[in-house]
């Protein structure tokens, strides 16, 4: 017997290396049920009308039976996934097919009267992907069942994947040097950041990414972007869709990230952790920061006027510590047969790096899972989260009192039911409540329109008396209703079908400014939008190639008023009619040998702007309350009947194992990105204003090329580039106001997008020691690397008065950034000890955020000996570069 990868499966067998060879049969024999293959139409086109669609957290494990000797087919061979009660039985050819497996790493168990069992432990599922678990079993005596328990390899090529996909464990997640699972994300092809460090994908905007929990949406509707928080601990897996994907994920132009959530375990248990504050004293949080007496504001006594603010002193600690509590429990509820739970927890303060500025975080959340009876499962979930935090703003410096606060909390219940009426089809229903709130505001300032205005110093550099005018509370409150049906309808075949409903209750009170001269203006609104889906999609599986075709169609009523003629205000004011789109999907995957399989994929997708945008100063045109005359001078004006956004996008690739531990992925990929979303200025007497349209556009072309290496040697990783090219009329929707407002020329050519990085390079290397290491010092211990290297930002250089410069013609220099992680263990009885330092920016780089035009440089204006001169106090912002080196230590716990 021998146990050797093939592609993306494991096998347990000596020969027919050809991948993937559970595919193949000797006789086309239907594993399929006879109700199964006699499931009328109708049924289908019933479900659609009364089920709603849930996005995949199962994925499918195939494979081929047969005789360790005689290498003949073993039909009536059971073969289960140990721990659940998904299972089949191998067809006369061998060969069988098991659906609706829960993803993470799972064992499967084939066994046969007169044969000893063989266990495929560590067979990782991936949702909508097919694993491939090929067995040979040895005849032995009726009464010798001492089976054989072998251990399945990661597949480094998976022949399903029709297009670019990853994996990350949350096992995996845990060892790095990271906070937040977004920065993992950063790591993976065709992943970049910008400025702000928001992440794009494959040139993309930001906010063009579908974030997911267990497959439902947990995206903010207001303003965009992921809607919550998420503790580490609660991980199982992380699946990365870049580019394209299939019909069943939608409101996304560049990515899908469906977070999978671990269940409880069969036995009980648990880690408790805590990592400390940065140990290390910031450059920049302290008095005279670039040198004696260099801060500019100071008393009558030469006393720098600068005070270095603490969390500790400012809030009311429940746990009195800087730093991160976290840890998780689990496992099967005491008395309560069939009945398992999952629990996490987060407690995190902790003082920033710049000169204020600060982060609390809170998150629970606990899971539910009840096996009903065989091939029925209920599901239950609760989330809450709260963070409140201050971000540092320059110009406050010395006068953070008047800059405002933010917190963001969430409140998230989702119930699940997921049953097997065959062994060929299965269907999962869903229903989510998701709150969320957002507070902005200066403690003792109101929403109203009495407040302090702030006043600067004499140079214009700093506030030195009043607050920040921002004050908002926006709400959202979303009920999903999904659901799908998945049905192997032959060998070949799986259908997959479903319908959602989304009912958004949205609700804004807000007071802004969009610029010094900018109108004061405040928003106050409630709308209560639905969106709907339909998808229906076919994997078709061959020996010789895997086709995805999909068909999505969306649905979004805004239930809101506009103008007739959005550059008319006079123009009657009607109702928006609701939206609808089609989306075509299709992908191919060509498995040429078992180390080499081709990709391509093409698809049409759709996202709808943030409703923020579609609902912007409403008053100016819904009844009753329209006045055009009101609308001031150079007014914002919200837009509810654009369309939605479109990219229709390619990508052609190549998947190829090197060697037996390390395998290559090159993809080419263009995108073309139509009806985006922009502003748009309106001069129309008496009236001047800007308005959202769908004006922009913007294409992307690129390769992405990653390297893997899976364990051996006590080595594993990955590498990670992308080469891409990112132009467009506009990099963000409200460009086209600030054009405006600061009088630039209208935009009427493409040009590099604020956020293009030619070459972004991210590596995940670990270096890891077995419990029985020879070198006892070394033993359960490891170091995790993780390296990020991008090409700078564009910015538009300043040569003199009156001489036009193409936009975005320079580069800032090169950023970087090296972290390092290392662990080790002890294990006394039943309890895992670890101790663990890590650092960020080891290398302490200073990386570019923000360049002045004249110099290209984050600190030097240029601008010496002209007009009134700033401060180098003002002009050192340390907000204009990445973070410092970080250095923090923890222990944790597990059982």
């Amino acid at each position: 017997m021998s146990w050797t990868p093939t592609g993306s499966s494991v096998a347990c067998q000596r020969a027919d290396p050809d991948v993937p060879a559970a595919w193949r049969s000797t006789r086309p024999d239907r594993l399929a049920t006879p109700h199964a293959r006699a499931l009328p139409a109708i049924v289908i086109l019933l479900f659609l009308l009364l089920s709603y669609s849930h996005a995949a957290t199962t994925g499918k494990v195939i494979g081929l039976v047969t005789d360790a000797d005689t290498g003949e087919p073993l039909p009536g061979a059971n073969i289960i996934v140990v721990g659940t009660t998904s299972g089949a039985m191998a067809n006369p050819s061998g060969h069988y097919i098991i659906t609706n497996v829960p993803v993470g790493e799972r064992s499967v168990r084939a066994e046969m009267i007169g044969y000893r069992p063989v266990v495929a432990e560590g067979l990782l599922i991936v949702p909508d992907r097919t694993a491939i678990a090929n067995f040979e079993l040895e005849q032995t005596a009726i009464e010798l069942d001492i089976e054989i328990t072998v251990v399945a390899e990661r597949p480094l090529v998976r022949p399903d994947a029709t297009s670019k996909l990853a994996v990350v464990t949350g096992d995996e997640i845990s060892e790095m040097p990271v906070k937040e699972f977004s920065e993992v994300l950063a790591l993976q092809g065709g992943f970049t950041t910008d400025s702000s460090e928001e992440i794009h994908v494959r040139g993309g905007r930001t906010g063009e990414i579908a974030y997911m929990i267990d497959g439902m949406y947990v995206e903010d509707p207001l303003y965009g972007g992921f809607g919550s928080q998420l503790n580490s601990d609660a991980i199982e897996e992380l699946v990365v869709m870049s580019g394209t994907f299939n019909a069943e994920y939608g409101d996304a132009l560049s990515g899908v990230v469906n977070v999978i959530t671990k269940d409880g375990g069969s036995r009980f248990s648990g880690r408790v952790e805590y990592t400390s504050p940065i140990l290390n004293d910031s450059p920049y949080r302290k008095k005279d920061w670039l040198g004696s007496s260099s801060d500019v504001h100071r008393d009558s006594g030469g006393r720098s006027l600068y005070s270095v603010p603490d969390l500790e002193d400012d809030h009311d600690l429940l746990v009195p510590l800087l730093g991160e509590f976290s840890g998780f429990i689990g496992g099967p509820v005491p008395g309560v047969k069939r009945l398992r739970y999952f629990a996490a927890s987060r407690y995190y303060n902790e003082n920033g790096y710049l000169p204020f500025g600060y982060e609390m975080e809170r998150d629970l959340q606990g899971k539910l899972t009840y096996l009903v009876a065989p091939g029925v499962k209920f599901g239950a979930s609760l989330q809450r989260t709260n963070k409140r935090y201050k971000t540092y703003s320059h110009a406050w410096k010395y006068r953070q009192e008047g800059a405002p606060e933010r917190r963001r909390t969430s409140n998230r219940l989702t119930l699940t039911w997921n049953q097997a009426p065959t062994a060929r089809m299965f269907y999962s229903l869903g229903l989510s409540r998701f709150k969320q709130e957002q507070r902005v505001w200066v403690p003792g300032q109101g929403a109203g329109e009495e407040y302090t205005a702030p006043k600067t110093d004499n140079n214009s550099e700093f506030y030195i008396d009043g607050y920040s005018l921002l004050d908002r509370h926006a709400a959202s409150l979303t009920y999903t209703f999904k659901g799908d049906l998945t049905w192997q309808a032959t060998d070949h075949h799986e259908i997959k079908t479903g319908i959602e409903l989304k009912r958004h209750d949205l609700s804004q009170n807000e007071r802004t400014r969009l610029g010094a001269l900018a109108p004061v203006e405040f928003q106050e609104y409630d709308r209560e939008p639905l969106e709907g889906a339909v998808y229906l999609q076919d994997k078709m599986e061959f020996n010789y190639a895997v086709l995805n075709a999909g068909l999505r169609f969306d649905y979004v009523d805004a239930a809101d008023e506009m103008w007739d003629d959005e550059e008319d205000p006079d123009s009657p004011i009607e109702s928006v009619p609701a939206r609808f789109q089609l989306s075509p999907r299709l992908g191919l995957a060509h498995p040429v040998t078992e180390r080499t399989v081709l990709h391509f994929a093409y698809g049409h997708f759709f996202q709808n702007p943030t409703y923020d945008d579609l609902y912007y100063n409403h008053l100016y045109h819904t009844a009753p309350y329209s006045n055009p005359d009101s609308i001031p001078e150079l007014a914002l004006v919200g837009n509810p009947s654009v369309k939605a956004q479109k990219t229709v996008a390619y990508e052609v690739g190549l998947q190829h194992q090197l060697t037996a531990d390390w395998a290559v992925d090159v993809t080419a990929f263009y995108k073309d990105i139509t009806d985006l979303l922009a502003t748009e200025e309106v001069r129309r007497f008496p009236y001047h204003y800007i308005v959202y349209t769908n004006l922009d556009y913007a294409n992307s072309k690129g390769i992405d090329l990653s390297l893997r290496k899976r364990l051996t040697h006590y080595v594993l990783g990955s590498l990670n580039y992308t080469y891409s090219v990112s132009k467009g009329s506009r990099s963000f929707p409200r460009q086209g106001f600030f054009d405006v407002y600061s009088g630039q020329e209208e935009r009427h050519r493409e040009y590099f997008l604020d956020f293009d990085r030619t070459h972004d390079i991210g590596l995940n290397l670990e270096v890891r020691f077995p419990e029985r290491f020879f070198l006892r010092p070394l033993a359960s211990s490891g170091v995790v690397l993780l390296a990020d290297f991008a090409s700078g930002l564009p910015y538009t250089p300043y040569v003199s008065p009156g001489m036009e410069v193409e936009v975005n013609s320079a580069r800032m220099d090169w950023t970087g950034t090296v972290d390092l992680r290392g662990y080790k263990r002890w294990r006394f009885g039943p309890l895992t000890y670890s101790v663990f330092g890590q650092v960020d920016n080891l290398f302490d780089r200073r990386n570019p955020l923000f360049v002045y035009s004249r110099t290209g440089k984050p600190w030097d204006s240029g601008s010496v000996g002209e007009g009134v001169e700033k401060t180098p106090d003002f002009l050192k912002n340390p907000a204009h570069v990445g973070a410092p080196r970080t250095v923090r230590a923890g222990l944790s716990v597990a059982w």
